[in-house]
């Protein structure tokens, strides 16, 4: 009986390995089909509402994705806006940045008494490779990167679309992979799996909007400047749990050290942070969020980590939402409820 056990766990083990690997080179299918499905499920209510107004069901889908693109474009368009303000203001925020280099340099010479210019050349790596090969590398990544981009957002929209009208086929499907005797239990796993990703976009869709216009005029009484352009970003990257909020708020910091901004400001921006963490806490995620996936700390953060490490940011983008369907899933099949209990959220 005990190497029998072994050799389950050897098996569960060498499985669990097998699907990090074929989630690792299957990154550039899984990661746009993924994001896809998880939009697929937010927009679905929008299309059955439009189709009861007895628009095709074609029309009905297209007009939801051309909803979300617009949302899309509207925060892209605001975005821009700030930036080409700021690129307005990039030669006196040259000067402030060169100011505030030199400015720690000298400290780090008075302190540390090690001299500018050998800071200089530790900075630099003292390499050989000459600056123009420097940045054609850089322009060739960029040009990659756009366009890796570009495919992976049109590859999304196709997904997008082809999931919400297939979506009676595909769950058909799914269906007949089951005993006629499971298929009811089957299609309320299939409900419960499309509620709890739709509930968690839709909350984190609000919470984003909350945060957003609290960190704007948090930041906007401060005296940040482009407060807009901060507040979307640390609002946006909320999306990253954990780190994001915390990335958008340094990142204002930083702008305001370098646009010349007092040490006032940067306690006014420290403590807006503090106080729109405090209200999202206690009354935005009860409130707007609430219990939408009931996963506990421990496998969040390690779910988080993980995707992290498999997919990089996009990874932790959908680990939450993935994780909570892969719990209802784990607690309705009866050999994987230990997983969905070891997922689950202690009962006091």
């Amino acid at each position: 009986m005990q190497s029998l056990s072994i050799q389950k766990t050897i098996r569960a083990l060498l499985l669990l390995g097998l699907l990090v690997a074929l989630a690792v080179l299957a990154k550039p299918f899984l990661v746009p089909l993924l994001f896809a499905v998880v939009v697929a499920m937010l927009l679905l209510p929008v299309t059955v509402w439009l189709q009861k107004k007895r628009l095709p069901q074609w029309l009905a889908v297209l007009l939801s994705v051309l909803v979300f693109l617009s949302a899309i474009g509207i925060i892209i368009y605001v975005l821009s806006w700030q930036v080409s303000n700021l690129v307005e203001e990039s030669g006196n925020i040259e000067q402030q940045a060169t100011k505030k280099v030199n400015e720690f340099q000298h400290y780090i010479q008075q302190t540390f008494g090690v001299p500018v210019k050998e800071q200089s050349k530790i900075a630099s790596g003292q390499s050989g490779t000459s600056s123009g090969s420097y940045i054609a590398d850089g322009v060739a990544k960029l040009l990659a990167g756009i366009g890796g981009f570009i495919t992976d957002f049109i590859l999304f929209i196709v997904y997008t679309f082809l999931l919400i009208y297939y979506r009676g086929h595909l769950k058909e499907f799914m269906l007949r992979m089951f005993f006629s005797k499971s298929r009811f239990k089957a299609d309320k796993v299939i409900d419960d799996c499309r509620l709890v990703a739709q509930q968690y976009i839709t909350g984190l869709a609000l919470m984003i909007l909350s945060l957003c216009i609290m960190y704007g005029i948090g930041f906007s009484i401060v005296g940040v400047k482009n407060a807009i352009l901060f507040a979307t970003l640390a609002a946006v990257l909320e999306t990253v749990p954990f780190v994001g909020n915390i990335t958008g708020t340094l990142l204002a910091i930083l702008m305001t050290i370098v646009q010349g901004g007092s040490n006032t400001m940067i306690v006014g921006v420290i403590i807006t942070y503090a106080a729109v963490q405090f209200i999202q806490t206690y009354l935005l995620e009860p409130l707007v969020v609430g219990k939408k996936v009931d996963i506990n700390p421990l496998i969040t953060i390690a779910g988080l980590v993980l995707a992290e490490l498999i997919w990089g940011i996009p990874g932790m983008v959908l680990a939450i939402p993935l994780m909570g369907i892969a719990k209802i899933i784990f607690d309705n099949v009866e050999p994987l409820q230990p997983l969905g209990f070891l997922m689950g959220k202690v009962e006091k």
